[in-house]
């Protein structure tokens, strides 16, 4: 990633943590254009991907994901990189049902994962995002991500 990517993706999670869409949407397109590396596209695309699900447009949340390739070379995004898969429905929503909380890896994806069931599924969703914030990582973008929903969509 550069710093240049690295300003828009975290410009991008600040807007979505707000719940304001369109420009964390805007801001992590300029984070996917920042760079061709398969770890900047599976981040920005993880992002992207659910910002279009939680406003409804599954058209264009499904075009999001057509840079994701079942063989990507990602170093330090798996997490990303595995829920990408799950979203283009590469591999079963099952194969990430295991993560666990308390490292930010495992909370990203358990984030992930209760997004999609947010989509499908809200009790789930809400279920896996009440673990998520009482689990010790509190500075993981997932813990805050689902704090910030459980404070916004189940109140």
């Amino acid at each position: 990633s550069t710093l240049h990517g690295n300003i828009y993706y975290h410009l991008g999670l600040a807007y979505y943590l707000k719940h304001d869409y369109q420009k964390a949407y805007d801001a992590y397109l300029k984070c996917r254009a920042s760079g061709k590396l398969p770890d900047n596209i599976v981040s920005s695309t993880h992002w992207l991907y659910m910002i279009q699900r939680r406003i409804g447009n599954v058209k264009l949340a499904k075009e999001m994901l057509e840079p994701i390739q079942s063989n990507m070379d990602v170093i330090e995004n798996q997490s990303y990189y595995d829920l990408c898969k799950v979203y283009k429905e590469i591999s079963p929503i099952d194969s990430l049902l295991q993560a666990g909380t308390g490292s930010p890896s495992n909370d990203a994806v358990s984030y992930g994962v209760a997004n999609w069931y947010f989509y499908n599924d809200k009790e789930k969703a809400k279920k896996i995002m009440q673990d998520l914030v009482e689990s010790t990582a509190w500075s993981s973008f997932g813990y805050i991500a689902a704090e910030s929903d459980l404070l916004h969509y189940f109140q």
